[in-house]
């Protein structure tokens, strides 16, 4: 059984999600010689963009996305966005840094 992957990206800016998520989909899918099949994503303008959905229809990718403000709803994305806070709290604290970070 071959179990999900999931990847999470840094971002300054929401605007550079579509040629980033363009990028992302190649790279994946010439490393692993696998096609991207499921994107779950929140309801944020930049994932509904009509080049997001033209991309998506004809790699045919399915785009979930969740329900807002029903964080019980994603409990996939929502346990990986709290390890990922618990990671920077523990380096934040063995650098000695205040709490106010």
């Amino acid at each position: 059984m071959n179990l999900p992957r999931r990847f999470g990206h840094f971002l300054k800016e929401k605007g550079v999600v579509f040629s980033l998520f363009v990028k992302f989909c190649t790279s994946v899918e010439r490393q692993s010689k696998l096609e991207l099949k499921i994107l779950r994503t929140d309801g944020g303008g930049e994932y509904n963009s009509k080049e997001f959905k033209e991309f998506c229809e004809v790699k045919g990718i399915e785009h979930k996305v969740t329900a807002p403000y029903t964080t019980q709803h994603n409990g996939l994305v929502e346990r990986r966005n709290k390890t990922l806070l618990d990671m920077a709290r523990c380096m934040l604290k063995g650098k000695g840094l205040s709490n106010c970070y």
